[in-house]
């Protein structure tokens, strides 16, 4: 019995050690990606938008391109792999703990479609892609906006949660239950 006793304690204390290792490096990794990304907060994407986008886009995402710009926690990643026949997934952001960490996940998932860059996106021909991801605030948003529209290819999508560009007009806005603004989609206007 003391045995027992003995083996579960052990287990005990090696699950809350896990739990706060994991718990560590997500708030380090949340610190870093906060300063290297000039003060962009890292921002979680909610459960609810992702299931409103597999539930309210009518976008055709078979075999598609898509290129998500800074989204640290990888959860649209995923997302748009899972529920869509993607070809390629690429996504770019500043935060090397992050990119590592999703490296080791998305092998771990067997995510194979998935590219993680530690790259400024700003230096990335975007121009290739059909879709362009961006969950970023309003203030980010105005300040990407004009290199967005101007190297996007002109069939290209953009899909933004939650956040608006200042200078263009979206032409579809799905709704949150609240009746708040919650994905916008953009082309390029002519």
């Amino acid at each position: 019995m003391v045995i027992i006793s003995l083996i579960f304690h052990w287990i005990f204390l090696i699950f809350w050690l896990l739990v706060l290792i994991w718990a560590t490096f997500y708030l380090l990794s949340w610190f870093i990606a906060t300063i290297q990304a000039s003060g962009v907060p890292y921002v979680p994407s909610y459960n609810e938008d992702l299931a409103r986008m597999k539930e309210k886009l009518s976008l055709d995402l078979t075999w598609k391109t898509m290129i998500d710009l800074g989204c640290w926690d990888g959860k649209a990643l995923r997302f748009f792999v899972k529920n869509f026949w993607i070809k390629s997934w690429v996504w770019y952001d500043f935060n090397l703990w992050a990119i590592l960490y999703w490296k080791i996940l998305n092998k771990f998932l067997k995510t194979n479609s998935i590219e993680l860059h530690k790259w400024n996106f700003l230096k990335v021909d975007i121009s290739k892609y059909d879709y362009i991801y961006v969950y970023l605030l309003s203030e980010y948003l105005e300040k990407i906006e004009d290199f967005v529209f101007s190297n996007m290819r002109d069939d290209a999508i953009v899909i933004s949660n939650t956040f608006k560009f200042k200078n263009h007009t979206p032409y579809e806005v799905t709704k949150s239950d609240k009746w708040r603004d919650r994905i916008l989609l953009y082309k390029k206007e002519s």
